[in-house]
């Protein structure tokens, strides 16, 4: 099982660099919603299981709106894993503030997939 995690880096997800879980690969972004939905696709045709959007709680983006933008194209990309039939529940976007629920989120991602 691979879960691909797209963090932003002002989510502090310092969690991540003492789990010892090879199932998950972090990639820090400088913002969510530098992600794009070609490259959440491009993530499961590379071989993942499951894709988490990690983005900063309303209010704390430094790009103000950095977290609704990757939230839209999270759920844009839902629907286009239903019409081809992998199912919506293989990715989800969370927002943590300083990494806190990081593993909780990454135990609910491993549920799904």
């Amino acid at each position: 099982m691979e879960i691909v995690a797209f963090c932003c880096h002002n989510s502090n997800i310092s969690a991540t660099r003492k789990s010892k879980d090879t199932s998950i690969k972090v990639s820090l972004l400088p913002c969510s919603s530098k992600i794009e939905v070609g490259h959440l696709l491009s993530t499961f045709e590379s071989g993942a299981d499951g894709v988490m959007v990690i983005g900063c709680q309303g209010g704390k983006c430094q790009f103000v709106d950095g977290s609704v933008l990757a939230k839209g194209r999270v759920l844009y990309t839902k629907r286009l894993l239903n019409e081809i039939g992998l199912g919506e529940e293989k990715i989800e976007f969370f927002t943590l503030s300083n990494g806190e629920g990081f593993l909780e989120a990454v135990e609910i991602m491993k549920e799904r997939v």
